[in-house]
């Protein structure tokens, strides 16, 4: 259906600007505005508890340098030595993992050339078959689609010539009257479009 078929195209929309472009664009800067502050109240908050972490800690050393210091190499041995007991086992699960990948790796590999030296041709013809298959539904399917997107072109390209149609004979009978409403009418589509997407970012967030 054609947008000129109906009896109200050419009455001129009403530009709602204050609660189409106004109050969305408000909301959205009052929303930009409250996420810029809670982050820069959180990056705040980060930086004081560092502050007071680094501050706490270098007084210690400053006060009881020894017992400080051994005390940390303390808990970087524990902390190193539970990190290599977790880490240990993972890789050497992945070296198994290797291993076994080469052991296959290398297996299909023989037996690759095995069937490759024993018959060549019957060897290339059993890889080129699956490709062709599979070129072929490939082929098939793009046909397929093709055709859909050519009959979707030309439904499109019909509305197309019909809606110039229309247009042009509402442009000879009623110029002014027809330009006004194409003009006043897309600016009020674009206002509906960009309420809708403020509205829907907020939604969102």
């Amino acid at each position: 259906m054609s947008i000129f078929d109906n009896p109200d195209f050419l009455s001129i929309q009403p530009l709602d600007l204050e609660n189409k472009l106004y109050k969305p664009t408000a909301q959205l800067l009052v929303h930009v505005k409250q996420q810029t502050a809670t982050v820069y109240g959180e990056l705040k908050d980060v930086l004081l508890e560092t502050h007071r972490f680094i501050s706490a800690e270098a007084s210690q050393v400053y006060e009881h340098p020894g017992e400080t210091l051994n005390e940390w190499y303390r808990i970087a041995i524990e902390n190193g030595t539970s990190r290599y007991q977790e880490v240990l086992p993972k890789l050497a699960a992945s070296y198994q993992q290797i291993e076994t990948g080469l052991i296959d790796l290398n297996a299909q590999s023989k037996a690759f050339w095995t069937a490759f030296y024993a018959d060549p041709e019957a060897f290339s013809v059993s890889l080129i078959e699956p490709l062709l298959a599979q070129l072929n539904g490939l082929m098939a399917q793009s046909q397929s689609h093709l055709s859909l997107f050519a009959g979707q072109v030309e439904t499109y390209l019909i509305n197309t010539y019909t809606n110039l149609l229309q247009v042009s004979e509402l442009l000879m009978q009623q110029p002014v009257n027809t330009l006004n409403a194409v003009y006043q009418n897309s600016l009020a589509a674009l206002l509906d479009i960009y309420a809708h997407l403020i509205s829907s970012l907020l939604i969102l967030a």
